[in-house]
């Protein structure tokens, strides 16, 4: 979720949660503009001028490197146990930054044993 060009909000899983698209959209929506932490939720006032995209899943791969991932055109999934973030493509312009800001989303230490993953998304935009 953006609002004036600048991120406002992000909520979504990488599987299936919810009976159909419409319906996980919704509810995506909902939790972009009201619990991602890093934003303070989205007020009445601000939806005029809010825009909603959504990232659809099409595939999650292990890869044994972060320069298996152009990330322009692909997301990154890191985990390390229970912890793991999500970076959809565009949100970074280079490997190192990518890496870097999930491990930090995701609250995992330097030095932990993290495994990486290539997300493939196509990214629908509403246009106003």
């Amino acid at each position: 979720m953006s609002r004036q060009e600048e991120q406002r909000g992000c909520w979504g899983t990488l599987v299936p949660t919810a009976e159909n698209l419409a319906t996980a959209t919704m509810k995506a929506a909902i939790g972009a503009a009201t619990r991602d932490w890093r934003y303070p939720p989205l007020q009445a006032w601000e939806l005029p001028t809010a825009s909603i995209q959504v990232a659809i899943v099409k595939s999650w791969v292990p890869i044994e490197s972060i320069q298996q991932v152009d990330p322009v055109h692909q997301g990154l999934f890191l985990r390390s146990g229970t912890l793991g973030a999500v970076l959809l493509p565009g949100e970074a312009l280079t490997t190192e930054w990518q890496l870097a800001t999930a491990r930090h989303l995701a609250g995992i230490p330097a030095g932990a044993r993290i495994e990486l993953f290539r997300v493939e998304v196509e990214m629908l935009h509403e246009f106003r």
